[in-house]
C-alpha cells in the first residue's frame, strides 16, 4: 500500500528504515492489528537485504547464509509468529573449508585444507582425529561451546542486560559463564592449552565479527561459531525473497522518503495517544504513537525536531565504535562452480596475516594480497542467483570479502562524498578508481592463484568499497553491520530499544545484542511484540 494524496494520516507506529529489522517489526505489528508505516530513505526496501543485479546475475550484498535455521531456532520461531514460511536452501554438512595457501605459514605435516562440519559432536571428533595431542583441550573447548548455546538459546529479544545476568545467575555453571564473559578467545586457548594450527582453525569465525580477536569476548566468539552446527543454510531466492516474505498487504510502505518528525502538543491528539507528527518533504503529514528508528541512532537527531534521548542513551551513543567495513569482490563465471571444484560452503583463504595483523594493516593492497579472505558461493547455495541466458554469459557467481579500516582517508580522502568528483572539481575520482582496480586484480590474482580453473573464466567482475556501500545503502558509518560487538559494545555501551522518550525506539544493527541477520530479524520480532504488550 503506498500512500494516497491525503494531507495528513494517522498510525499506530511509523517506521524509519527498511532493513530486516524494521521490515520484521513492520510485519509483526501488522500481524497484531496495527497500522504501521515504513518510510525508506533509499530507492528501493530492503536495507543490506537488497541485493544487486547485473544483466540476469544476482549478488547479495547482506545476506551470505543464515546461521542457524533448524526448527524451534529463534530463527524458526521468528518466522512463525509472522505468520510466513521461507524454503530454507541447507548448506553442506561440510559448511566450511578453511584453506592455508602457499602465502601462509604452515606447520609441517599439517593438511592444506580442513573443513567445518556439522553437528557439533562430528566437528569434535575430526578434530581429535587431525589433533590427538589436543583431545583434553578440545573436549574442554566443547563443553564451553556448548554451555554458552545453552544460555544464548534462553535470551528473549531485544536483549536486556538485567535478563542476560539473570540467566548466569540462574545457570548452574554461572562461574564458568563469567569467566567467559570476561576473558578473550586467546586467554580461553591458553587455558585449554590449545595451540597451533588448531588454534587457527577454531579462532577463524571472530574475523568477520570485525574486532581484534585481542578485544573479543570468548562468550561471544563461541556464540557466533556454535550457530553453525544447528542447520546454518540460506534462502531460496535470497535477500529479495525475504524482502517480499516480510512485506505486509496492510502495511504502507515509501521510499526516496525525506522526512523529520517532532513530539506534538495539540490536546486533542495527545489525548487519543499520538505522540509525533511525521513531516515528509513532499508536505504529508503523519500521525503516530510510536516511533521507531532502525538507522544508526547517532543520526536520529538529524530527523528528531525538538526531541532529546536520554543523557544515558547520549553517553554511551558517543562512546560507541564501529566495526571494520567489508571490500567485497563480485564475480561471475562462464561455467557452473562446481566445475571449477567449488561447493556449496563457505571457504576461508587464510593469508599470511594473522588474525590480530589484519586488523592493524591500512595498506589495502596488502590485505588483499594476505589477510583472512571469505568466500561465499552464491549460484551453489541458491539456484535463482544466475537466470539461464542471461546477457554475460554467466552460469555461476560468488563472492569473496576481507576487512578494511571503516575511514575514508584509505580510499583517497577525508570525504566520502567527493569519491565520484573529479580532481578537477576537488574530488579524488580518478584516484579512487585507479585504487578500486588495483585491489581488485591483486584479489582476482590470489584466487586463481587457489583455483586455476578461473584463469579465463571470469565474465565479470566488480569491487564493492564501504563507500559504495554508503552510496547505495545509505550506509553512513561505511558499514553495514552496526557497533563493535566488544564485551562492553555487547552489553552497556551498546544501546537497548529505549531512548528515555515515550514511544520512541531503537531497533536494527547497532541495538543489542549485536549485528546479524538472524539478530536484526530477532530485534525487530522482539521489539513489535514489545509495542504491542505496553499497547495492550
Amino acid at each position: 500500500m503506498y500512500f494516497a494524496n491525503a494531507s495528513h494520516q494517522v498510525f499506530d507506529t511509523v517506521i524509519f528504515g527498511s532493513g530486516l529489522a524494521g521490515l520484521s517489526c513492520a510485519r509483526r505489528l501488522a500481524v497484531d492489528g496495527q497500522k504501521v508505516a515504513v518510510l525508506e530513505k533509499a530507492k528501493e526496501l530492503g536495507g543490506h537485504l537488497l541485493p544487486f543485479e547485473r544483466s540476469g546475475a544476482t549478488f547479495e550484498v547482506g545476506l551470505h547464509y543464515i546461521a542457524d535455521m533448524a526448527g524451534g531456532s529463534h530463527f524458526d520461531r521468528s518466522l512463525n509468529s509472522l505468520g510466513i514460511s521461507l524454503e530454507k536452501i541447507p548448506l553442506d554438512d561440510e559448511f566450511e573449508t578453511l584453506v592455508f595457501d602457499g602465502s601462509h605459514s604452515a606447520e609441517s605435516g599439517d593438511a592444506e585444507n580442513f573443513s567445518y562440519c556439522a553437528p557439533a559432536g562430528r566437528f569434535a571428533e575430526r578434530l581429535k582425529e587431525h589433533f590427538p595431542e589436543q583431545t583434553g583441550g578440545i573436549d574442554r573447548y566443547f563443553e564451553y561451546l556448548d554451555l554458552v548455546w545453552s544460555v544464548s538459546r534462553q535470551l528473549s529479544f531485544p536483549v536486556a542486560v538485567r535478563d542476560v545476568l539473570k540467566i548466569a545467575i540462574a545457570h548452574k555453571s554461572r562461574v564458568k559463564l563469567v569467566y567467559l564473559a570476561t576473558k578473550t578467545l586467546a586467554q580461553v586457548f591458553d587455558s585449554c592449552r590449545i595451540s597451533g594450527r588448531l588454534r587457527e582453525i577454531l579462532a577463524v569465525h571472530h574475523v568477520l565479527i570485525g574486532v581484534p580477536p585481542s578485544r573479543v569476548s570468548a562468550f561471544l566468539h563461541m556464540t557466533v561459531q556454535r550457530y553453525y552446527f544447528e542447520g546454518a543454510g540460506f534462502v531460496r531466492g535470497g535477500g529479495r525473497a525475504m524482502i517480499r516474505g516480510l512485506m505486509h498487504p496492510q502495511v504502507t510502505y515509501r521510499c526516496n522518503a525525506d522526512a523529520t518528525f517532532e513530539k506534538i502538543h495539540s490536546p486533542e491528539l495527545v489525548r487519543s495517544g499520538v505522540r509525533f507528527c511525521v513531516r515528509m518533504a513532499d508536505g504529508v503529514e503523519l500521525y503516530a504513537r510510536n516511533v521507531v528508528w532502525t538507522p544508526d541512532p547517532r543520526t536520529l537527531n538529524q530527523s528528531a525536531r525538538g526531541i532529546s534521548a536520554s543523557a544515558f542513551l547520549d553517553i554511551k551513543l558517543r562512546g560507541a565504535e564501529t566495526p571494520h567495513a567489508l571490500v567485497v569482490g563480485y564475480y561471475a563465471t562462464r561455467r557452473p562452480l562446481q566445475e571449477y571444484g567449488l561447493m556449496n560452503r563457505n571457504y576461508w583463504l587464510m593469508g599470511s596475516l594473522d588474525s590480530e595483523a589484519c586488523y592493524l594493516n591500512e595498506s589495502l593492497l596488502k590485505l588483499a594480497e594476505a589477510s583472512p579472505l571469505y568466500l561465499s558461493t552464491g549460484s551453489l547455495r541458491d539456484p535463482e542467483a544466475v537466470e539461464q541466458g542471461n546477457k554475460l554469459g554467466a552460469r555461476g557467481v560468488f563472492q569473496a570479502m576481507f576487512l578494511c579500516p571503516p575511514v575514508a582517508e584509505i580510499w583517497g580522502g577525508e570525504s566520502p562524498d567527493k569519491y565520484r568528483l573529479p580532481e578537477s572539481k576537488g574530488g579524488y575520482g580518478r584516484h579512487y578508481r585507479v585504487l578500486k582496480e588495483d585491489v581488485l586484480g591483486k584479489l582476482t590474482q590470489r584466487l586463481i592463484r587457489q583455483w586455476p580453473q578461473l584463469e579465463g573464466e571470469l565474465v565479470w567482475t566488480e569491487l564493492g568499497t564501504p563507500l559504495t556501500h554508503r552510496r547505495y545503502l545509505n550506509s553512513q558509518t561505511l558499514n553495514g553491520y552496526g557497533f563493535a560487538p566488544t564485551v562492553s559494545d555487547l552489553l552497556w555501551k551498546r544501546p537497548s530499544a529505549w531512548t528515555g522518550q515515550d514511544g520512541l525506539f531503537l531497533c536494527g544493527a547497532h541495538i543489542r545484542p549485536s549485528h546479524g541477520i538472524v539478530t536484526a530479524l530477532l530485534n525487530g520480532v522482539g521489539l513489535a511484540e514489545m509495542i504491542s504488550s505496553c499497547e495492550h
